[in-house]
């Protein structure tokens, strides 16, 4: 056999191996495990291993003068233009704030004390009181609530997963 037909053979095998490992079905999961060290087949899932099957909205509302006010959405997603597909830092903002959110709602089953003191919890609190500081300067105390739907699929029941207790405004970070 000739080093060029060689090299096309392993090259067609590398691309099989390659395509048919990024398929979701377990079966496929042998073609993997025979790169030990995982550097002859990349992975092209990367991006989202395991995707998302729900979106979470956070809403706060705040208290002043006694009175609070309606439950007002923290960040609304962007809605997308053809530039974007360039280009767009300000989706950054809201995987942060997803990932902030997923982290919180992962710890919740250790306990409300516990997540209260994570970090997913303080920062997402921190996120709130700045916009709340520069929004509503009169504001004494903040709520926040984590609501999970479907996104675009409407056969999702919306459900409110977490409500924060109510945080001075004026606390320090």
């Amino acid at each position: 056999m000739r080093v060029e037909t060689a090299v096309r053979w392993g090259a067609a095998a590398a691309v099989v191996a390659t395509v048919a490992s990024q398929h979701p079905n377990p079966a496929f999961n042998a073609i993997k495990s025979k790169d030990t060290l995982s550097v002859l087949i990349p992975n092209w899932r990367f991006f989202a291993p395991e995707p998302a099957q729900h979106d979470y909205d956070v809403y706060y509302r705040v208290r002043a003068g006694g009175r609070d006010s309606e439950w007002l959405q923290v960040h609304a997603i962007t809605p997308r233009r053809v530039a974007q597909l360039w280009w767009f830092p300000q989706r950054r903002a809201e995987k942060g704030l997803f990932d902030m959110v997923s982290e919180l709602i992962t710890s919740m089953s250790s306990g409300i004390d516990v997540v209260m003191r994570g970090t997913p919890y303080r920062m997402l609190r921190e996120v709130i009181r700045h916009r709340v500081v520069a929004e509503h300067p009169d504001a004494d105390e903040l709520q926040f609530s984590i609501v999970r739907h479907g996104g675009y699929d409407e056969q999702e029941p919306v459900e409110v997963v977490f409500v924060s207790p109510g945080t001075p405004v004026k606390e320090a970070a």
